[in-house]
């Protein structure tokens, strides 16, 4: 007789170390019990049921401001009916079709220079933006003498020539400077209103040129907002993602804390300023970091995964979910029987071959492509599957697709079965 029984039970228990089981759970419970950082990536991950399930019930917490930055606009649309049948109030949606943000209001003098020499280098002007500075500075100021600064107001100031300028900076009794600044000066002026139509270039999918609305994300976050959704592409992606980076700085003086929820948005490469500052705000405990994507690792380029909650569904391309798998579930020693077929040790010959089984070793993913696809056995049909990961808890949970979004995919899953593997 041989071995193998034993030598699978040895198995079993060397394998116990995977630490993965099935379970059962929808997404609003999911949604509902977990607190920190949360990853989802996959197919179903596009699925606006889902993101609408996640963003209503971080509104219904109402612990701390949620920002939504989408590149979707069907996700926006979806939150605008919730807003309207009552299942998300408190929510404000600028989009293509609700351009109602005002952009730079509430920045500081600094900021918005900054972000003027941003736009100064996209549009050509960067070795010239020492001549255009002080036209730029008197501008802010002429303008701030009316309105609270920011986009618009400057826009509307722009629209009269230099003459008009001079002449207001002087009834408005501001230092001589400013009228000097913009007397005489052109070419910068020219140049400085170049600047101004690429920012608002940046900036059409949620701002018209004359949004008075004096809402942004700080304002917002200090209202009864809970919720606010942004729409974040632009067809001046880096300079977008610079002004949303300074946004979201000056709201974080506001509150202690900012909940950002990243879905299919885009990021210019690894060294974009927005992505680095929101990772860095993560590691600091000031922004609660949510991403949802179909491929999450292409959507953050080579950031690392480093998120506590985790839902793994199976990608378009099996190899992404294997790389994605390796990264945030690692991997385990897998402990298999092998035969090792010989003859009784004291016969030279003999027609019984005596079976000895050991056992061999290999490095396996906690997780693979397999251990989600759909499975068919005698009796029954197992789903197509996805992968949980708790903050705090060791253990992988796989949990079927149909249950975990019965919205979606229908109420027809499979009984709740919680076994070890």
């Amino acid at each position: 007789m041989g071995n193998r029984e034993i030598v699978a039970r040895e198995c079993d228990r060397a394998n116990m170390v995977r630490r993965v089981c099935m379970a059962s759970v929808d997404d609003r419970t999911f949604f509902h019990e977990i607190r920190g950082p949360l990853m989802i990536s996959g197919l179903p991950a596009g699925e606006i049921t889902l993101v609408g399930d996640l963003i209503c019930e971080y509104a219904a917490r109402n612990d701390m401001p949620t920002v939504v930055l989408t590149g979707r606009p069907e996700i926006l649309g979806y939150l605008q009916e919730l807003r309207e049948e009552g299942s998300l109030p408190g929510t404000m949606i600028s989009s293509p079709a609700s351009r109602n943000y005002h952009p730079m209001y509430g920045l500081s003098r600094k900021q918005i220079l900054q972000l003027f020499r941003r736009a100064g280098e996209e549009a050509g002007y960067g070795a010239r933006f020492d001549d255009i500075l002080p036209y730029a500075e008197a501008a802010i100021t002429a303008a701030a003498s009316r309105y609270p600064a920011s986009l618009p107001a400057i826009h509307a100031l722009l629209e009269h020539d230099d003459d008009f300028i001079v002449s207001l900076a002087i009834r408005m009794g501001l230092p001589g400077v400013t009228a000097n600044s913009v007397a005489g000066n052109y070419q910068a002026g020219v140049m400085f209103r170049r600047i101004i139509e690429l920012l608002e270039e940046t900036l059409e999918g949620i701002a018209v040129s004359d949004s008075e609305t004096k809402y942004n994300l700080q304002s917002g976050s200090m209202g009864n907002l809970s919720v606010m959704a942004v729409y974040q592409i632009s067809n001046h992606q880096s300079l977008m993602n610079a002004y949303l980076r300074e946004e979201i700085f000056s709201t974080l003086k506001r509150v202690p804390k900012l909940r950002v929820i990243l879905n299919e948005v885009a990021f210019c490469d690894d060294s974009d300023e927005l992505l680095v500052e929101l990772f860095r705000w993560k590691r600091q405990g000031r922004v609660e970091l949510i991403a949802v994507s179909e491929n999450v690792k292409e959507m953050l380029w080579d950031t690392s995964l480093n998120f506590g909650n985790i839902c793994l569904f199976l990608h378009e391309n099996p190899e992404v979910t294997e790389t994605l798998s390796r990264e945030i579930f690692g991997t385990y020693p897998y402990h298999y029987p092998t035969l090792a077929v010989g003859h009784p040790p004291v016969l030279l010959f003999s027609f019984r071959r005596e079976e000895h089984w050991a056992i061999a070793t290999e490095e396996r993913l906690r997780i693979r492509c397999e251990d989600l696809y759909e499975t068919r056995r005698m009796l029954c049909r197992t789903g197509e599957k996805m992968a949980i990961k708790i903050m705090g808890k060791s253990m992988i949970y796989t949990v079927p697709v149909r249950k975990f979004l019965p919205e979606a995919y229908g109420n027809q899953y499979p009984a709740a079965v919680r076994s070890g593997y």
